[in-house]
């Protein structure tokens, strides 16, 4: 092969590459300054839309949606407690008395309870809030303990959902031993709005 079709041959792929090159660089920076189309739609479309395909995990859209639709603010009522004992009181006690020693000094905290019942039985967040202002939220997919949690009127954001064991939105079966197997609502633990 002769010097000058070898020439041509490096000039023409350089030229291939550099064209390759510069189309996905524009359509990068392109990306960057558009925004997407603001979304706005119902509660049963936005969520089946959600749960057909992964969004990103970092959603806006998804957030803003979780936080209109199905994140309770906390309540500004004073507490209604059943005052019920825990089902072990003293493995509950020595639970309760270390998370207590451990962040006695702290105030004004904030926790996340997945699972959290009825925002009362064997509660270790309850007294953090109680004796020293703490705040949080409580996620609790069931939605017969979420309704019981929503009437505790506790100093905490409420979700009614579950946290994903994946990157994605998906639903999935929860059984408790006070409720009937549930088909429920899990969303992207990166997704959960702030």
């Amino acid at each position: 092969m002769d010097k000058n079709k070898l020439n041509k041959i490096l000039g023409e792929t350089l030229l291939a590459m550099l064209a390759v090159f510069l189309v996905v660089l524009f359509l990068q920076l392109l990306s960057l300054t558009r925004k997407p189309v603001a979304v706005t739609c119902s509660k049963q479309v936005c969520l089946k839309k959600f749960l057909d395909g992964p969004p990103a995990y970092n959603d806006e859209y998804m957030a803003k949606f979780l936080r209109n639709k199905y994140i309770v603010p906390p309540s500004s009522g004073p507490l209604t407690l059943a005052n019920y004992k825990p089902y072990d009181e003293k493995v509950f006690n020595q639970t309760q008395q270390y998370i207590y020693d451990y962040f006695k000094d702290k105030r004004n905290g904030r926790f996340l309870v997945l699972g959290a019942g009825d925002g009362e039985y064997a509660d270790v967040t309850l007294e953090l809030e109680r004796r020293q202002g703490w705040t949080g939220m409580l996620i609790e997919p069931l939605p017969q303990l979420n309704k019981l949690l929503r009437q505790k009127n506790r100093n905490a954001e409420i979700f009614t959902g579950c946290v994903s064991p994946y990157t994605y939105p998906t639903q999935v079966h929860c059984v408790s031993p006070y409720t009937y197997p549930t088909q429920v609502h899990c969303v992207s633990p990166y997704t959960y709005p702030t």
